[in-house]
């Protein structure tokens, strides 16, 4: 540098630094050029111009650039701000510069922080460190660099689809907000990419403002109504540090009641301020647990020795650009996150499952992307993700506020709908009104997020879900605590997720009654409370029983339930015992963890005060499982596995790898098992109808002819009065003495099911099944009233 550059740069220096520049008000808009001229800016006269108004950049073919040159404001450094103007560019690229710095003023270089724009399609709305590190993110990116600069970069939207929403060669309006670390660009109100940069030796809290013009072809780039708002300076985010802070302690141990020989440890009491409130974790890589803030980040938890002090618990705010997760899953070397109503501070609201993975082994996350956005968020959108029976797929776990998305495949019949007989009352203070048939859902997946498949519907809004070592799929179900008293009301309840299944929420009064045939009973109803976490406890260091046991998180009553399930044909019955009580114990996860067989629990949520605890066995029972060793199975158990293996083949359908025909799932319509019935039914569902109508029609045995009588309500003509009517006839034929109660719940639903889906029938064909069921009626069984 000579001393003439010398002198420019002090005087450069002294003007962007002068109070009568820096006075615009924290808070308010500052308008950074008059429309008239380049008061107030300074760059090249050769270049930059004002024409027509709006501030343009031109180069040609005759007078090319050879470096990139930048018109500066002369307002002063800005730290944190919005800033808003609108461009347009034909040919070449420019962009936004901020919290940069003069480097030659004769030359009027710029370096630091820049938002891309081009006339291209690849570059606009882009972070770019002119100068420096280059690009720092793409379009349709988020991004976070820690300390050292590790980078993590998770691909929330297509660059091509922002793209389109660029207009070429017109007006655009760009907006960019710079808040502590945290640096978010739009254009035309689409958020392009958000840039978390903590990199201790690059990031740049404040700088100068400028406008480029690119070297390279022929182009014409034009700024006008530039605004500028400055705002309160923040503290940026701490990442990837160990986070020591004295807190308010959640709840003690010595208000929590455990089982005899059990014993509960704290190992973080999780400071709000700075951690939130954990609602999900899993279990991550080295002995580590990932836990996340219902409403923020995510954090790696390194937990105390058994019986240390918890102040040892390290916890570090994870290196990720993707929180506010209602569930996790670690999986090699990947981690699969649900995010629920992320991008709020963005002004939007993405839900979906990301997919963020460790490429190169060095044990940092570094790249990502959305497999699948859902359209839904909050307590009661899309929840847990959990592995595969086989670790081929994923599967995740969704409640009645989300709606579903476009399934590849479905092992439910796509014929759902509200099915009520009599009129809806939707809940009096608005909850859920409007929201329809199928509820909350359960889907399956590849691990890459390809091909979706839809497993199960009839949710209110289930939080977690969890495998048997069988591969057979529990949830754990909400209650409507407002209808407590209601005929309608319906506990919480553990359900087995059979392929197909169906569990009947309807909206309002329009809940269906467990013993509807088509749809499937609870293992066992809980009672009032707030469903969360779910897992099993196989690799616990706890008694055999334990191991086996199904744990059940309930929030509102502070309670970890320990069901233990008994086969029961096709499915299960259970036993509740209240394993863990306290107050308060707000419960939202719990896991056992692989690594060393310790049961994890976290409390929290609803910004409540959090906390994350241990429990270990100290009994004298014995912790061995033999439950593993070679040995003879009964022949009842033999039998039982047959019926579980039908079941699932049946499930399938024509899909199943071993095809079942309709022939054979007809012979199970009237099965005494109500999971082989129903699954018999779907399977018949999934042949054209035109295969087995007339067989419907034409069926003698009462529990089939009431089977097949619901299927073809499901899916007949709904213009085919004779179709009704023929339905009607057959259904006569059976016997009300030949049925029991849930064959006669289900002659009723056949009815119902045809009166709602098919065809009006004239009166007396009306009059006729009223006359059939006006003697029997009210029943002493409430179910039948039902």
């Amino acid at each position: 540098m000579n001393v003439q550059q010398g002198i420019r740069l002090a005087v450069m220096a002294l003007l962007l630094t002068r109070a009568g520049w820096a006075s615009g008000d924290e808070g308010t808009f500052e308008s950074l050029f008059n429309g008239q001229d380049l008061t107030g800016w300074q760059g090249d006269p050769e270049i930059w111009t004002v024409q027509d108004g709006v501030i343009t950049a031109r180069t040609t073919a005759d007078n090319p650039l050879t470096s990139n040159t930048f018109l500066v404001w002369q307002g002063g450094s800005v730290g944190d701000f919005e800033l808003e103007l609108d461009y347009r560019i034909v040919g070449g690229n420019s962009g936004i510069q901020y919290r940069s710095r003069l480097i030659d003023s004769e030359k009027w270089i710029v370096g630091g922080y820049q938002a891309d724009i081009e006339s291209g399609d690849t570059y606009s709305g882009i972070l770019y460190e002119e100068r420096g590190r280059g690009i720092l993110a793409r379009r349709g990116q988020l991004v976070e660099f820690d300390p050292q600069g590790k980078k993590c970069a998770v691909t929330f939207a297509s660059s091509a689809d922002l793209q389109a929403k660029i207009s070429k060669e017109d007006w655009n309006h760009f907006k960019i907000q710079a808040h502590g670390d945290t640096l978010r660009h739009y254009i035309n109100g689409n958020l392009t990419c958000r840039t978390r940069d903590a990199e201790t030796e690059h990031r740049v809290g404040s700088g100068i403002l400028a406008l480029q013009a690119h070297v390279g072809p022929p182009m014409t780039v034009q700024f006008r109504d530039i605004q500028l708002k400055r705002l309160p300076s923040s503290e940026p985010a701490e990442t990837g540090v160990e986070i020591k802070e004295k807190t308010p302690v959640s709840t003690p141990v010595d208000a929590i009641t455990v089982l005899p020989g059990f014993q509960v440890e704290m190992v973080h009491s999780v400071p709000a301020e700075t951690q939130g409130s954990w609602v999900s974790m899993t279990p991550g890589p080295g002995g580590s647990l990932i836990t996340a803030d219902q409403y923020g980040d995510l954090y790696r938890v390194l937990p105390s020795a058994a019986g240390a002090d918890p102040d040892s618990t390290i916890v570090q705010r994870l290196n990720v650009p993707i929180g506010r997760a209602h569930g996790m899953l670690w999986n090699e070397d990947s981690l699969y996150v649900m995010a629920s109503g992320e991008l709020q501070q963005e002004g939007m609201s993405l839900s979906g499952l990301f997919r963020i993975r460790d490429t190169d082994g060095d044990g940092h996350l570094d790249t990502g992307r959305l497999l699948k956005k859902i359209n839904g968020g909050g307590e009661h959108g899309p929840h847990a993700v959990v592995l595969g029976p086989g670790g081929n797929d994923i599967y995740v776990v969704a409640g009645n506020h989300t709606r579903p998305i476009e399934f590849d495949a479905s092992l439910v019949p796509r014929v759902w709908d509200e099915d009520q007989l009599l009129p809806r009352m939707w809940d009096a203070s608005g909850h859920a009104v409007g929201i329809m048939a199928p509820g909350g859902w359960i889907c399956r997946t590849d691990l890459e997020g390809k091909s979706w498949e839809l497993v199960s519907i009839g949710y209110r809004n289930p939080y977690d879900i969890a495998f048997d070592k069988h591969g057979e799929l529990f949830t754990y179900d909400s209650d409507m605590e407002w209808d407590i008293g209601a005929p309608w009301y319906r506990p919480t309840r553990l359900c087995h997720v059979t392929g197909g299944s169906e569990f009947g929420w309807r909206s309002g009064t329009g809940k269906w009654p467990s013993g509807y045939t088509d749809s499937l009973p609870a293992v066992v109803d809980i009672g009032p409370g707030c469903p969360t976490g779910i897992t099993f406890g196989y690799g616990a260091r706890f008694p055999v029983k334990y191991q086996n046991a199904l744990f059940l998180c309930d929030w509102s009553f502070g309670k970890l339930y320990a069901v233990h399930l008994s086969p029961a044909g096709a499915s299960y019955t259970g036993e509740v015992e209240d394993f863990i009580t306290g107050v308060p114990l707000p419960l939202t996860d719990v896991l056992i963890h692989p690594d060393d067989g310790t049961m994890y629990f976290t409390i929290g949520g609803r910004e409540t005060q959090s906390g994350l605890y241990r429990v270990r066995y100290e009994g004298k029972e014995s912790v061995v499982n033999h439950s593993g060793n070679a040995g003879s199975v009964s022949k009842k158990e033999q039998a039982r596995q047959k019926i579980v293996e039908l079941r699932r083949r049946l499930e399938q359908g024509t899909g199943s790898q071993v095809p079942v025909s309709l022939d054979e799932a007809w012979s199970y319509l009237g099965h005494t098992d109500r999971h082989l019935r129903y699954a018999a039914r779907l399977a018949v569902e999934s042949n054209p109808i035109s295969a087995w109508q007339a067989r419907a029609l034409s069926e003698s045995n009462p529990v089939v002819a009431v089977e097949a009588g619901i299927a073809l309500a499901r899916h007949g003509d709904r213009e085919d009065p004779q179709l009704t009517r023929d339905l009607y006839s057959n259904l006569a034929t059976i016997e009300w003495s030949e049925l029991s109660k849930i064959g006669r719940i289900g002659l009723l639903r056949a009815y119902g099911l045809a009166s709602i889906r098919l065809a009006a029938v004239d009166d007396a064909t009306r009059l006729a099944v009223a006359q059939r069921f006006e003697v029997r009626f009210p029943d002493s069984e409430t179910e039948l009233n039902q």
